[in-house]
Order: structure tokens, then sequence, then C-alpha cells
């Protein structure tokens, strides 16, 4: 079963409400988009959107009937998808994975690359999202597999939960930063300087210090610490730090390679709280095919190597600093 074109741009418009941005999301021009749904209007005769005098586009009573079937339309098509994915083993098929930004550095585009590379014949997306919106893609089946951060899917049924190791986070500078003079640091003095990371979620913002000076600030509607200096990804965050006297926030492994070369330094700070706290999720109800499978099973053999080269990295470059 083959999604219609028009069901998946009708899908994504309502998800993002805005007629540019879901365009650029379907990597189709604004005018496809807008001809595709005054289409599907046109062929049932109705409405589905509110849209127009620059404000949010909105679904119609017409469009919220039309959205439910439209769901149901696509998770058939998924179904069947996974089900001849089953039956055509690894040589090809289809997946489709969504990492949280530090876990797409840290194992999940490693893993994609393992794959493919003793599996080619098998067709991977991959999609880098906000913490939050993991569990909802995969429950939407927008993705088969998720790396999302282990309190935001706790409480969630639908899911099968696979925690990941736990990794050291650490504060980076530039080689030569003023705060590389001081033998300790305490809070107060990391945040009288520029913060620069993705959103942090309230696992870790609430222990940090109501007044963040100049680092950033705490979301008032999420609880999430938002950097002065905000990333979508963290691939550039190594860049930035390395010309100025902004402050990276990330994790020991993740800069391994920069933190070898010299082009970063690690601050002494280190918290218990300030680790990676990730999980592998997919549905209960849904087979995994066995290109997830696969995928899982590179996860996995990633995590243990960077299990067991973190404690050489932590001596050598955090050196005596206690967590605490």
């Amino acid at each position: 079963m083959i999604i219609p074109r028009s069901i998946k741009y009708f899908l994504m418009l309502a998800e993002i409400r805005n007629y540019r941005r879901a365009a650029r999301s379907l990597d189709i021009t604004h005018s496809a988009l807008v001809r595709s749904i005054k289409a599907l209007e046109n062929y049932y005769g109705v409405k589905l959107f509110n849209r127009g005098g620059g404000v949010p586009v909105t679904l119609t009573d017409f469009g919220e009937v039309f959205l439910e079937a439209a769901r149901k339309i696509s998770r058939l098509g998924m179904d069947l998808r996974d089900d001849l994915d089953l039956m055509k083993g690894l040589s090809k098929g289809q997946l489709s994975v969504a990492f949280a930004p530090f876990a797409s550095k840290l194992c999940g585009h490693a893993a994609v690359g393992r794959l493919l590379n003793k599996h080619p014949g098998v067709m991977i997306k991959t999609t880098v999202l906000h913490h939050t919106r993991i569990s909802g893609v995969v429950s939407e089946r927008h993705a088969d597999i998720g790396i999302a951060y282990i309190e935001d899917v706790a409480n969630r049924d639908e899911f099968v939960i696979e925690a990941l190791g736990q990794h050291l986070g650490g504060i980076f500078c530039r080689p030569g930063h003023p705060l590389l003079e001081r033998d300790a640091l305490s809070m107060a003095e990391l945040v009288k300087y520029p913060w620069c990371c993705t959103r942090l979620p309230k696992a870790y913002s609430r222990f940090l210090p109501v007044n963040l000076d100049k680092a950033g600030r705490h979301d008032p509607m999420t609880g999430d610490f938002i950097p002065a200096l905000q990333l979508d990804l963290v691939y550039e965050m190594a860049d930035i730090v390395a010309n100025s006297d902004i402050l990276g926030i990330g994790v020991l492994l993740m800069f391994r390679k920069e933190l070898d070369n010299g082009k970063l330094a690690i601050l002494p700070f280190r918290k218990d709280w300030f680790q990676t706290k990730y999980s592998i999720i997919y549905l209960k109800h849904r087979n995994p095919t066995p290109a997830a499978l696969a995928f899982i099973e590179e996860v996995r053999s990633i995590e243990k190597e960077l299990s067991s080269m973190e404690p050489g990295l932590a001596a050598e470059f955090m050196g005596d600093t206690a967590p605490s």
C-alpha cells in the first residue's frame, strides 16, 4: 500500500501548522504544498485548514476528521511496509530513526554508518529532534526507533524502553580561557559566561541556579534550560567554543578528538547529575524489522565501546576533579 503523497503533505502541515516550514521539511516548494492541499480540499469539497492573516495554520472541523482518517491510512501503509520488510530480511527494507541531539553524535549516526556498511541494501532516514518530540514521532510511527531521554518516556506504557549507558558531561572551553586558571569552579563563576548547547531537559536544568546571568534562562513552561546560544545540533559546538569565550555544554566522549588535538579544553567542574540519560524506544505492538533489530545491536555495541573508553578519558582530561 503506497501512502498517497497528498496524505503525507496533509499530515506534515497538520503537525507543523506553517506552510513554509512544512514545505521545507517535505523538501518541496511552498507553492507545491499549497497546490496539494487545495487539490485535496477541492476533491472532498470541504475546507481542511484555516489560514491567512499571518496566524498559524489551524485545522477546521472537517480537517480534524480528515486528520484521524489520514493517520489511519499512514499507519496501515507503515504496517504493510514492516510486514514486507520482515519477509525481505536485511537484503532490502527501510528504517527510520529519530535522535535527540547528543545521542545523534554519541552513538546514533555511528550506528547508522555501521549498519549500512554491513547491509547496504537497507534504506535509512535519520532525524535529529528536540528531546520532547522523540516519543511523539515514534508513537505516531514517523520513526521506527527513537533514542530519547529516559524521563521523557518513563511513564509511556506503549513503548519498549531499553536504557543506555550514562556518560559523563562536561563544560568545554577554548585553550587559554580565563577560567582554566582556576583549580576549582563554582556555578556562580560559570554563569558569568554565555553557554552554548541544545535545550537541556528539566532533568538537568533543575540543578542550575535560578539566576543564570549570561548563561541562558529557564523556560517557564517546560522547565528546560535555554542557553544563550541555542543549537539545533551539537556538531557545530566545537568550532563556536574554540573561537570565543563561550562555554560549551556537552559530553566528554563527544569531544574526545578535539580534546586530544588541543582544539578544546575541559573545565574543572564535575557533578554526579551531569550525565547522559538516554534510552532506545520502539512501540510494543510493532514487531521490529530486521533492520531495526540490527540497528539496535549496533547501538549496543557502540555503547559498550564508549563505556570502556570513558574511564581513561576522564582520568586524562578531568584528572583529579571529583564529582560532587
